[in-house]
């Protein structure tokens, strides 16, 4: 513990070197592929050892790692699926992650029917090798309600490895129902087995979960548990977690833990969970996304401990309405369960939000938020 007045040394208080995006010539390394006119874009990517796989609504575009893309992209997700189901229609809310341990690409976006009705669904594609333009095993998993805003976690255990997934539920009348929180039979998905189990609990009345995904090599201890976190708006000074145990031999054995909750410092999220981040040359506000945890709930096993990180934006008691910035929280589970958090850092002249935050190789907490104002895009 710090003595008294003395500053937290992991604090971050002002904003590292600025990253080199242009070559020699002043052209973008990585030009990416635009938004296609959707809002959000959900933009994300994944960086394997020879390739980049870049996905928004609704396309995906694959890159070697000196920037050029490879010819023929970008193509439309749906592409990717064929006639699988619904797949093949370009409903968005896609992710694209690197399966390190596995060396495979796995692309996932929604599947509802044509009328953005029921049945709803989740489309998985998991490449057949580590080369994310080559073939993929495909799959579909239908849900009862809307399986709105999915994030997808890597999680390798020994046995029952699983590829754990989160959703915010929605009625067809598009009132709020909960969250669903799954786990499916990752070893299947690779090997191309038929029909892989999938494992799903719902949260009712409650959302916003992020699942846990692997940082760096060293998977989680055999018969790890994953992990699904939220914040509580209702408290803003605690985090939920659930633990999921599948069994993809025999479902029913599965378990889902009753929540813990775990305390944190009190936080503001920004914009009171509303819109207020300005930007240049118009009037029109971007989302902070403050009512939710920012994706990704990161893991890392040090073999003594392990801890996942996690971020989300925030604002400050004397202008909760407003945004300063993220806050971390790095949760330990050795020898017990908790928080430690650092709030609207690093201290910046513009709102900082929708974080991304992992664990690197050398053990720096790395967090790397966007900037806006009314000045500064």
């Amino acid at each position: 513990m710090l003595a008294p007045n003395l500053p937290d040394p992991a604090l971050q208080t002002s904003p590292g070197p600025l990253l080199e995006l242009d070559d020699d010539g002043g052209k973008a390394r990585f030009p990416g592929i635009g938004a296609n006119g959707y809002a959000p874009s959900d933009a994300n990517l994944a960086v394997g050892p020879n390739h980049i796989v870049q996905i928004v609504n609704v396309e995906y575009s694959v890159y070697n790692k000196s920037g050029p893309i490879f010819a023929g992209y970008p193509k439309t997700i749906g592409s990717l699926f064929g006639s699988l189901g619904n797949c093949w229609i370009n409903w968005g809310d896609p992710i694209v992650q690197y399966d390190r341990p596995a060396d495979r690409w796995v692309i996932t976006q929604l599947g509802n029917s044509p009328n953005n009705g029921a049945p709803y669904a989740e489309c998985f594609a998991v490449s057949q090798t580590n080369d994310p333009t080559g073939a993929y095993n495909l799959y579909y998993y239908n849900f009862a309600n809307f399986n709105d805003y999915p994030k997808i976690g890597v999680w390798p255990t020994a046995t029952n490895s699983a590829y754990t997934a989160t959703y915010n539920l929605f009625t067809s009348g598009g009132a709020f129902y909960g969250a669903e929180l799954c786990a499916y039979d990752r070893s299947a998905m690779l090997s191309g087995a038929a029909n892989p189990a999938s494992i799903c609990y719902t949260i009712l009345n409650d959302g916003g979960f992020l699942p846990s995904d692997l940082d760096v090599w060293t998977p989680p201890p055999t018969g790890s548990p994953g992990y699904f976190l939220n914040f509580q708006a209702q408290t803003q000074s605690s985090l939920r977690l659930y633990q999921l145990v599948p069994n993809f031999a025999n479902p029913s054995s599965s378990t889902l833990s009753a929540p813990m909750d775990i305390a944190v410092d009190h936080f503001y999220p920004a914009c009171a969970g509303l819109i207020c981040i300005p930007q240049p040359g118009t009037s029109q506000q971007l989302d902070p996304v403050g009512d939710r945890l920012m994706y990704r709930l990161a893991y890392r096993n040090f073999g003594d401990h392990d801890t996942l990180v996690v971020n989300h934006s925030v604002a400050t008691a004397s202008a909760p309405r407003g945004a300063c910035g993220e806050t971390m929280s790095d949760i330990d589970f050795s020898p017990t369960t908790f928080a430690r958090c650092a709030g609207c850092c690093p201290r910046m002249s513009c709102p900082r939000t929708c974080g991304a935050i992992h664990r690197s190789e050398l053990l720096r907490v790395e967090l790397c938020p966007r900037g806006s104002s009314a000045a500064v895009r």
